[in-house]
């Protein structure tokens, strides 16, 4: 059994018995033939979705989110740091006044 085959077989089984939405990440027109067809003569009442995603989208997608995520997170390492210097200036500034 090829990969393929696999994947049409297990998208009318996640959406009626694991009652998920299938998302299928695929430019192969056959394999998204395939798994509509699929989907389609198990489609019954609470079946999940099928959504198909072309690769370069999802991995252009993929690359959005991790960009946006580190920038997030650099932004919030600048924040922190920006605390703790404000912090070390507080401390700095009172202990000054305690010598004095």
């Amino acid at each position: 059994m090829k990969a393929d085959d696999v994947i049409v077989r297990d998208v009318p089984f996640c959406q009626k018995e694991l009652l998920r939405d299938v998302i299928v990440v695929t430019a192969d027109t056959e394999l998204i033939q395939r798994c509509k067809r699929a989907a389609e003569r198990s489609s019954s009442v609470g079946a999940k979705s099928l959504q198909v995603i072309d690769p370069n989208l999802f991995l252009q997608d993929m690359e959005s989110v991790v960009g946006d995520t580190l920038a997030n997170i650099e932004q919030e390492q600048r924040v922190e740091e920006g605390k703790q210097l404000e912090q070390s200036n507080d401390d700095k500034i009172t202990s000054d006044m305690e010598n004095e």
